[in-house]
């Protein structure tokens, strides 16, 4: 046409109104396969074209080194991952041999790579496909988490099970053996009596033969068959000795088996982490942090901090300190096999020695967690303790040159009254309360003078595992052991200092043996044979003794009934350290923490939280506020709040900053997409569990919760530069000084509404409430809103309808609230 270009191709030009071509013409690399394959007079589709612009595509995007082509310039695949997909899709699609698999050119106009409108699209689902894969490996994440810490706990329940059940076989074992022996002995004893009976009247009938063989010459054929007689009884005499030797044999045999059950006990226990019962064994085994409850260090800690009526009180007026709470900086279990056998040994020596004590009706009084104030928190403890004679943990202070030695050998209470006084006798002595035995404690070991390098070498493999040998924790560390302790029968006295003449308060004999040296061994139990000492005692101060108040104190005057089984490294904390105004003042204060120590992940929590609150003018939420802040209970992580036009980003970096100023911790990249990102925090030497810090926009999580927004009112608090808040401040929602004494007592006011059929994300509001509702009826807290029968009657939430407890003035129907 006139004054329009076109554009032609010669080669494959042909006569008006030919069909075909009579031959392949073109660039050999364009023509499609079925062109250079098709026979005179075959039509040629579009389908060829189509090929073509897509050899056409491939040389303008690609170079040779990306893509291997067939013999017949068909693509065969693509060797280079930066070739861009959606190129690949369209090429791959048009470089197809059958033609009937080819697009067409409308169909080829809507590719993504020419299209972007189908660009868009495919990049939004790639995207949602990337968030889901990523969320199923989270939430599997999650779930083995749960796993493995419910068979931890699992196998833990069905050790101790195992080994209650092991000891309490071998009692019965052991006492079965024991009465057998004793019908056996019985036996033995009427039978040897019967033997002797019939020697006796043997020996008369031999006299009276005798004498009638003086007296009757003539009857000498009576004497002859009487003789007779007597040797028959002989015999019989010696076979009878015959079988009770026999017995005797098997008496021995029996006690000997005896012997071998009691030796099985010996055998270190199942929780200790060193299985060699070599007698020379010994391992001081580091008890790592876990905030699980159920834990052994938060046992530990919680023994450390049990409270008793004389705490807080030293031995002398000016030892008085204010200091009502201990932080666990480190802790050892001694696996000692000599030490335990030997103890082990002495167990069961007291055993029977208790048995003997009820055949002749001796009351032994068993303690309880009234007289013990720890029994109530070591029962947790790995390792059943044998209440039967009185086996219970206590504590004990000593001088920090000692408290390597003990460990190695066990107590000596030759060197009591040293450092500490004799009050009760020259034994060992140990409190009922880390509280009261705390004041007993030498102060910090200085590693730079190389002070006792003995202990540090077993406790300590290089100084960076000192809580201070770094200079990143100026406050002192002091030790103290929690030891088995085998009371046995015990002695009360309760007075003024003892005297070799001191009597026993439960029975008015002296509290002392006569024979031996002054107050270095307790008294024999009256009415008992043979005698038998009393195994330790429980002495009392009167009120007011030396300035301190009434306090149990048990003296042992044996070694081997003692084991020191844990070493604990801590710190003292002044009286309000472990209250909620301290724990607000810390994040109230502009002022950064004092000294925290980067080793302790409480430390590194407030201090999280206070950059998040001064330096980010954000918030912080969730667990950190409810458990560790309220209730100073552990918590897993610190969630962040974006306030004020803050962003992830922008938060990270202050935490970056924390990180290089203070030094021990490292900060992740951010991860997450949408409304939540996260970024975790971990020890530079692995010595916690790593912080997980949720950045969260509660400006972008409308629509995405039943109304009113929040689960319950213990959920519905913030600390912010103000204080605690309200996250939510509706009118009419519980305030903040009700929510917190909830969340003191362990009691919450749930908000939503069970009924909202409504879908959320990807659940439905019902489900959700049923979940979160869970989730607070599983830690034990009480429900002080009524709960709707058709959910309180599923088989998951039966045993929970204890827990709920409604109370009227909260009985409404919070979600209409505006």
């Amino acid at each position: 046409s006139e004054g329009v270009p076109l554009l032609c191709d010669f080669e494959m030009s042909r006569a008006k109104g030919m069909t075909s071509t009579s031959a392949a013409v073109g660039t050999a690399d364009y023509i499609a396969p079925e062109v250079r394959e098709a026979q005179p007079g075959e039509k040629i589709q579009p389908a060829a074209d189509m090929f073509s612009f897509g050899v056409c595509l491939l040389f303008a995007f690609c170079n040779s080194s990306q893509y291997e082509r067939d013999a017949d310039n068909t693509l065969k695949k693509f060797t280079s991952p930066d070739v861009d997909e959606n190129l690949v899709e369209i090429i791959t699609d048009l470089l197809q041999r059958d033609p009937q698999k080819r697009p067409s050119a409308v169909e080829v106009a809507r590719y993504a790579f020419l299209d972007p409108m189908t660009a868009y699209e495919k990049a939004n689902e790639r995207a949602e496909a990337a968030k889901k894969e990523e969320q199923r490996v989270e939430r599997k994440a999650k779930e083995e988490a749960a796993r493995l810490e419910r068979e931890a706990k699992d196998n833990a329940r069905k050790l101790r099970q195992q080994e209650a059940d092991a000891r309490r076989r071998i009692a019965e074992k052991e006492a079965a053996s024991q009465d057998r022996i004793k019908e056996a002995r019985e036996a033995v004893n009427k039978k040897k009596r019967e033997v002797q009976e019939k020697a006796a009247q043997v020996k008369k009938e031999e006299e009276s033969i005798q004498k009638r063989e003086k007296d009757v010459n003539s009857d000498k054929a009576k004497v002859k068959s009487d003789r007779e007689a007597l040797k028959k009884k002989k015999t019989e005499i010696a076979a009878e000795n015959k079988a009770m030797e026999k017995e005797q044999e098997r008496i021995e045999k029996e006690r000997r088996e005896l012997a071998k059950i009691r030796s099985t006990k010996s055998v270190v226990p199942g929780y200790w982490a060193s299985k060699n019962t070599a007698t020379n064994t010994f391992k001081m085994v580091p008890i790592h942090f876990s905030p699980a409850k159920s834990s052994c260090w938060q046992v530990l800690e919680r023994a450390m901090n049990t409270s008793n009526l004389h705490e807080n009180r030293g031995r002398q007026p000016y030892d008085e300190i204010p200091t009502t709470y201990f932080r666990v900086a480190q802790a050892w279990r001694n696996e000692n096999v000599a030490a335990w056998k030997a103890y082990n040994g002495m167990r069961e020596k007291i055993i029977s020695e208790c048995n003997l004590l009820r055949k002749f009706k001796k009351n032994l009084t068993l303690v309880g967690r009234h007289d013990i104030s720890l029994k109530r928190e070591t029962d947790d403890l790995p390792g059943a303790l044998e209440s039967s004679v009185n086996e219970v943990y206590l504590v004990r202070c000593t001088s920090n040159d000692t408290l390597a030695k003990i460990l190695t050998v066990g107590t000596n209470q030759r060197f009591c009254g040293v450092g500490s006084g004799s009050w009760f006798g020259l034994g060992s002595y140990f409190g009922e309360s880390a509280k009261t035995s705390n004041f007993y404690a030498d102060g910090n070991l200085d590693l730079k003078k190389g002070q006792f390098p003995e202990l540090h070498k077993m406790l300590y493999s290089n100084e960076a595992d000192h809580p201070n040998g770094v200079d990143k924790d100026p406050r002192a560390v002091h030790y103290m052991m929690l030891c088995r302790v085998i009371m046995g029968k015990f002695a009360k006295y309760r007075g003024e200092m003892t005297s070799q003449s001191s009597l026993n308060s439960d029975d008015g004999r002296p509290l002392y043996h006569k024979y031996a040296r002054p107050r270095e061994e307790l008294n024999t139990i009256s009415g008992v044979k043979p005698e038998l000492h009393y195994h330790s005692l429980m002495a009392q101060k009167p009120p007011g003794t030396m300035g301190i108040n009434a306090q149990n104190e048990i003296i042992m005057f044996h070694d081997e009934y003692v084991y020191p089984e844990y070493v604990i490294a801590y710190h003292r904390s002044s009286k309000k350290s472990n209250s909620l105004e301290f724990r607000r003042s810390q994040l109230e204060s502009r002022r950064p923490p004092a000294a925290p120590n980067m080793r302790v992940r409480e430390d590194v929590q407030i201090l999280i939280a206070h950059v998040a609150i001064w330096e980010a003018n954000c918030g912080v939420a969730g667990g950190f506020v409810r458990d560790y802040i309220i209730n100073n209970d552990p918590c897993n992580d610190v969630d962040t709040l974006l306030l004020n036009g803050r962003d992830a980003y922008q938060v990270h970096a202050m935490l970056q900053n924390m990180a290089s100023r203070h030094g021990g911790i490292r900060v992740s990249d951010v991860t997450g997409k949408g409304n939540t990102k996260k970024c975790v925090i971990s020890s530079s030497s692995n010595c916690w569990v790593p912080i997980d810090v949720d950045l969260s926009d509660p400006t972008k999580m409308d629509g995405l919760s039943p109304a009113p927004g929040i689960d319950c009112n213990a959920g519905n608090l913030m600390f912010t530069q103000r204080g605690i808040v309200l996250k939510i401040n509706v009118a009419g929602l519980p305030d903040v000084k009700t929510t917190i004494e909830h969340i003191k007592h362990k009691r919450f006011v749930y908000l939503q509404n069970f009924n909202d059929s409504k879908i959320y994300g990807s659940e439905s509001g019902q489900s959700k409430c049923e979940r979160r509702l869970m989730k607070y009826l599983e830690r034990g807290w009480t429900c002080l809103t009524p709960v709707p029968n058709s959910i309180m009657s599923k088989d998951k939430f039966k045993k929970f309808k204890p827990l709920v407890k409604p109370e009227a003035k909260f009985t409404k129907d919070w979600w209409k609230l505006k």
